[in-house]
């Protein structure tokens, strides 16, 4: 048995982690790999941001994931 890696362990040192909490309430782009989400950022938690759509959905982002990020109202 060994230990796996785990790519959602927490990200709360990173830098995205860091700018996000700033930015709640705001409109923001969340770009990773496979899916470009757009919204008003809700909230951060250690592991994932939180992004509600246009539409009223919601979007969990997981922030090690995240390849960039962009306030257009900015």
């Amino acid at each position: 048995m060994g230990i796996e890696y785990n790519n959602l362990a927490a990200q709360s040192s990173t830098a995205i982690y860091k700018l996000l909490l700033t930015r709640i309430g705001e409109t923001t782009v969340l770009s990773t790999a496979a899916v470009v989400v757009t919204g008003v950022l809700e909230a951060v938690q250690q592991s994932y941001a939180t992004i509600r759509k246009a539409d009223g959905d919601v979007e969990y982002v997981v922030l090690g994931f995240v390849e960039s990020v962009s306030f257009p109202g900015a």
